[in-house]
């Protein structure tokens, strides 16, 4: 099982003065910040081991073991064991994240711990079940699984509020689970600005807005997505539906002059999708360089460097190698026109 407790906080941290600030269960930039910027790194505040029934035994009282038993769901009690264990501070800290709107969590975790008392009365004073279903709740919706199987919580970056049209991405750095919020904006974060992430793959920002909601609250519990991209219809949810189309089959319509303003108009409607988008520039970068004829080598060099900058803000291991690719084909379209 993994070490408790987890590390502290460590790594490239940035000036307190210049990291984003909680404006209750929201998350605000302190200043302005432009496109690709890191506006914060931070490590979890709680750490849930992935063996959740490993963890209970070692760090959990008895009577804990024996609810988890008849409740079988070592989960959400490991989850609360691993808030009993934090400082009082971030206890605090956590309850005050609250969980978003529209989040169907806390209701859930309430259903569930009243059958089990009903079903077990001898724990009803085995746990503040009030307090219980609180912290379950908030780890539930504000905490994301790690690559190494552990849930964490952080305390400012899981402030972010969800949006389809984010402005902002975050990166795990390490397996300890240090993680980076970048600036994904074109036209940067202003200052008291609110930060967005997304809560699901940007696949599934691409799709339209009905399936897009659709897989939403599939994947999130029933819980119903109302940022501004989705409160979009008629003529522009229109438009977005069109570009989405054409991003998702990479735009393979002629001209070349054609698909390069085509690009325009995604860039416009669809800020957000950094990893689409890359690929899209660097198969349309390889077609301007492939046609000699039409003397677009200056837009395959605008649409690599392009690339190279969405693929960096949206790294990881394949994004690495991603943009090895990219490097490489730049430098040899550079040494073409050199």
């Amino acid at each position: 099982m993994d070490p408790w407790p987890p590390k502290r906080a460590h790594g490239r941290a940035l000036e307190a003065a210049k990291q984003p600030v909680a404006d209750g269960p929201h998350l605000r930039s302190r200043q302005s910040v432009g496109f690709g910027e890191t506006l914060l790194r931070e490590m979890p505040m709680l750490l849930v081991p992935k063996d959740a029934t490993a963890f209970l035994r070692s760090a959990a009282p008895d009577v804990l073991l024996q609810a988890a038993a008849r409740l079988g769901d070592s989960q959400r009690l490991a989850s609360f064991v691993a808030f009993q264990h934090l400082p009082a501070e971030q206890q605090e800290a956590l309850l005050a994240m609250g969980v978003p709107e529209g989040s169907c969590s806390i209701r859930e975790t309430e259903r569930v711990i009243r059958t089990f008392l009903q079903d077990f009365p001898v724990f009803a004073a085995a746990v503040d079940w009030k307090l219980f279903v609180e912290v379950v709740g908030i780890v539930s919706e504000r905490g994301s699984r790690l690559a190494n199987g552990n849930y964490a919580v952080y305390k400012l970056m899981d402030l972010a509020s969800h949006s389809c049209q984010p402005n902002a991405v975050v990166e795990t750095l390490d397996e300890d689970g240090l993680r980076e919020l970048r600036c994904l904006s074109y036209a940067g974060i202003a200052e008291n600005e609110e930060i967005s992430t997304s809560y699901v793959a940007e696949e599934v920002l691409l799709q339209p807005s009905e399936p897009r909601r659709a897989t939403i609250r599939a994947e999130r519990g029933g819980w119903h997505c109302a940022c501004n991209r989705c409160k979009l219809d008629g003529e522009v949810a229109n438009d977005l539906r069109s570009v989405s189309a054409q991003l998702r089959r990479g735009m393979e319509v002629p001209p070349l002059r054609e698909r390069l303003q085509a690009l325009k108009a995604i860039d416009t409607a669809l800020p957000f999708a950094m990893a689409a988008k890359a690929r899209v520039r660097f198969s349309l970068a390889q077609a301007c360089e492939a046609a000699v004829d039409q003397g677009l080598f200056e837009e395959a060099k605008m649409l690599y460097e392009q690339a190279l900058d969405e693929t960096d803000i949206v790294l990881g291991q394949k994004g690495l190698r991603n943009l090895a690719n990219i490097k490489r084909r730049l430098e040899q379209l550079l040494e073409t026109m050199a």
